[in-house]
C-alpha cells in the first residue's frame, strides 16, 4: 500500500497520515505501508511510526515536480511504485485549482496509467474552471475505486467533474478518529489562537494581518483574565523555504500594547501533529484560522470558534455554539469568539458528543476502503460491506 499526498509540514495533514496508516492497519493488519511525503526529508525524525518515502510525483518522475532528495536514485523510486499493490491518495484540501496543485493530478493520472487502482480518501475537491485540468481530474475521477469526500459540497464537485456516483462516498475528516474516548473537561483558564493569513492570501487580500491581528484583539478584548497561547499547525519551518504561520502570530502580537503583551505566549518552532492536539486540549477554549486545530480542540472537549470560511463544511450535521457562516463577516467572528469564550459553552463529553455525525462520517471511510479492499482480493479483517458510496 502506497500512501499519497500527506504534506507533512502541516501539522494537520501529519494527524490525517496518522489516521490514515492507523486505518489501513486496522482493515488490512498485513499490509505493508509507505506513506509518499512531502517534507518526508526534513520530518521523518519527528514521525518514526511512519514509513516514510519521497512524494508520489516525484517517484514517478512527473515533469515540474521537486527533483528526488540525494540518495535516492531513479531506479529506487521506480521499485517503490513498481512494488505497490494499491495507491491511496490520503485525505486533506489540496484538490482546489488555486492551490495548483497539477503535479499532484498528473501523479494520479500516471498511477491509472499503470494499471494500478487508486483510491482517494477523505479529501476535499474544489471546483475546477480550467478546461485541461478538469478534463484530467475528471479521468481521475472516473478511474478511482473509490472516492471518498469529506463535506457535501465536495461531492457536488466530484460528481460534476464525472466522478462515477456509484464509488463516490460522504465522509468526513479522518482526524476523527484518533479520538477515541470521551475527554475529561478542559482546564479552567487559557485560550488557544491560532492565526493564519493563508486565507487571505489565496482570494488576493493581501497578508491577512489585519484579519488576524481583529482576531487576536477580540480574544485579548473577550478574555481579559486569561493567559493566552499561539500557534499553528503550520510554522516553524520557514528556513526551508515553507509556508510559516509565526510570522503573522508574532505581527499580531506586537500590535498588542505592553500589558497585554505580557499575557500572550507564542510558540516557537515546529509544531507537530501531537503538540498541536496537546495545545488544543490544554486550553479552555481555541480560537482559529485554521481548520485541524480546531477538530483537535472540539474532540478533545474543548469549545472553539473556527474561523475556516467553508472548511467548516467538514463537520457537516454537527451543531456547535461557535461556527460561524462559511463567508461569516468581522461580526460573525466576533460572536463566534464569545460564544467559545462563555463560560456555559458545551465542553469536556458533552461537547465531544455532538461530533458523533462526524465521527460516524470518518469512521465509514474504513467500511468503504475494507469493501474495496475485499474486491481487489486482499484479506481484511472486518466484514466487506457494499463499497457503492450513493447509498
Amino acid at each position: 500500500m502506497l500512501v499519497a499526498d500527506c504534506w507533512l509540514p502541516n501539522a494537520g495533514d501529519a494527524a490525517i497520515a496518522l489516521a490514515t496508516d492507523r486505518l489501513v492497519r486496522q482493515v488490512a493488519p498485513k499490509a505493508a505501508v509507505l506513506h509518499a511525503a512531502y517534507g518526508y526529508d526534513v520530518l521523518a525524525s519527528t514521525y518514526p511510526e511512519l514509513a516514510l518515502v519521497p512524494p508520489l510525483d516525484a517517484l514517478l518522475g512527473i515533469e515540474g515536480a521537486v527533483p528526488l532528495p540525494a540518495g535516492w536514485s531513479p531506479r529506487a523510486a521506480a521499485a517503490i511504485t513498481r512494488d505497490a499493490d494499491v495507491v491511496l491518495s490520503q485525505g486533506g484540501g489540496f484538490l482546489v485549482e488555486a492551490y495548483q496543485p497539477w503535479t499532484r493530478i498528473a501523479a494520479h493520472a500516471e498511477v491509472l496509467r499503470r494499471e494500478l487502482p487508486l483510491m482517494i480518501v477523505g479529501q476535499t475537491i474544489d471546483r475546477f474552471d480550467t478546461a485541461s485540468w478538469r478534463s484530467l481530474l475528471g479521468h481521475v475521477l472516473r478511474a478511482s475505486q473509490l472516492v471518498a469526500v469529506r463535506d457535501p459540497g465536495s461531492m457536488l464537485n466530484a460528481l460534476e467533474l464525472g466522478a462515477d456516483p456509484g464509488r463516490v462516498a460522504l465522509t468526513s475528516d479522518l482526524t476523527l478518529t484518533l479520538f477515541d474516548a470521551p475527554p475529561p473537561d478542559p482546564p479552567g483558564r487559557g485560550v488557544g489562537v491560532v492565526l493564519s493569513d493563508h486565507r487571505a492570501r489565496l482570494a488576493g487580500r493581501g497578508n491577512g494581518l489585519a484579519e488576524s491581528g481583529a482576531v487576536l484583539r477580540a480574544v485579548v478584548d473577550a478574555a481579559p483574565d486569561d493567559p493566552i497561547t499561539l500557534f499553528s499547525t503550520v510554522q516553524g519551518l520557514r528556513a526551508h523555504g515553507l509556508e510559516d504561520d509565526g510570522a503573522i502570530a508574532e505581527a499580531a502580537a506586537a500590535t498588542l500594547g505592553p500589558d497585554e503583551r505580557r499575557r500572550v505566549r507564542v510558540v516557537d518552532g515546529y509544531v507537530s501533529a501531537c503538540d498541536a492536539v496537546r495545545h488544543a486540549a490544554g486550553q479552555r477554549a481555541v480560537v482559529t484560522q485554521r481548520l485541524h486545530p480546531g477538530i483537535f480542540a472540539l474532540a478533545s472537549g474543548v469549545p472553539a470558534a473556527l474561523l475556516v470560511g467553508e472548511e467548516i463544511d467538514v463537520l457537516h450535521g454537527v451543531v456547535l455554539d461557535a461556527a460561524t457562516l462559511p463567508h461569516g463577516s468581522p461580526v460573525d467572528a466576533r460572536r463566534a469568539i464569545r460564544a467559545a469564550l462563555d463560560p456555559t459553552a458545551r465542553r469536556g463529553h458533552r461537547l465531544w458528543s455532538t461530533l458523533e455525525p462526524a465521527r460516524a462520517g470518518a469512521a465509514r471511510a474504513a467500511d468503504l476502503v475494507g469493501a474495496h479492499f475485499h474486491e481487489l482480493g486482499w484479506p481484511v479483517t472486518t466484514p466487506p460491506r457494499e463499497a457503492s458510496g450513493a447509498r
